[in-house]
């Protein structure tokens, strides 16, 4: 489920939700480092340099925290290796 601040985000600049949020980690000044064996979700993750997000797209997103994780904690995740 998308959020609404980063779907009307990622349409505007014609990009995926994912892009959008990557962009977001950027433009706060995270280091993001995101994965795929997908080529084409590899380039949607390239664009994300591409994308400068005003600081109102910035402060929007930003204002979605909510303290609260809504996908599993990496440090519990039962790893496999390949």
């Amino acid at each position: 489920m998308c959020q609404p601040s980063v779907t009307p985000t990622a349409k505007a600049r014609t990009r995926s939700p994912a892009t959008a949020v990557l962009s977001w980690h950027l433009g706060v000044g995270d280091i993001v480092i995101p994965k795929s064996v997908n080529s084409h979700r590899l380039r949607e993750n390239l664009a994300a340099s591409e994308v400068t997000l005003s600081q109102d797209e910035l402060d929007a997103i930003t204002a979605l925290e909510s303290g609260v994780r809504i996908a599993p904690d990496p440090a519990e995740a039962a790893f496999t290796q390949m």
